[in-house]
């Protein structure tokens, strides 16, 4: 249910330097704080500048313009980002080969989403789904992935809610409308 090794540490490798960028050019971070320092910081600080990535609009084609240096390769990753899907999900179920996650806007959606380093399961446990989280999705390896911030919610699913989710995940698999690519 995750991408390789190798992949993950790229995505990360690539995804990091952007957040920090971000932080820093939309005034998250602190001016005095080092790239090495940002490494070292909280999830909800790096999920602050993440959030800053894309919010108010996407700063990913000014990331580029001010990074030339880049390889190609790794140009088109980040062109490719700007296909991202942020919002609220609901992690519906885990396959094999990837966790279902359905999206709460209008109409839902239904997306295979493979995990980076940590495999969902070891994130949030089966007997907890569903679990409803805000998360950025993005392509990447022939597929999509979650960006790894993942911020919960504590809310509680009941079963008639459950219920109705499965039968619309199920709609969408019959319809051939599960979203594996963005």
């Amino acid at each position: 249910m995750r991408v390789s090794e190798e992949a993950a540490w790229h995505f990360i490798d690539l995804y990091t330097p952007l957040l920090y960028w971000a932080g820093r050019e939309r005034g998250v971070l602190p001016d005095n704080m080092t790239f090495a320092q940002f490494g070292k910081t909280n999830h909800a600080l790096k999920a602050k500048c993440r959030d800053a990535i894309y919010t108010p609009r996407s700063l990913l084609a000014v990331y580029l313009a001010a990074h030339p240096d880049l390889p190609a390769e790794d140009r088109a990753t980040i062109t490719a980002w700007e296909r991202y899907v942020k919002g609220t999900f609901v992690i519906l179920r885990y396959l094999k080969k990837y966790a279902i996650f359905l999206g709460t806007d209008e109409p839902p959606r239904a997306y295979a989403v493979r995990a980076l380093t940590t495999s969902f399961d070891e994130m949030i446990p089966p007997y907890a789904l569903p679990h409803m989280c805000e998360t950025v999705l993005l392509p990447y390896d022939d597929g999509i992935v979650c960006d790894g911030l993942i911020a919960s919610q504590n809310l509680v699913i009941g079963s008639n809610m459950r219920r109705n989710m499965n039968a619309d995940y199920q709609q969408m698999k019959r319809a051939g409308q599960l979203v594996k690519t963005l």
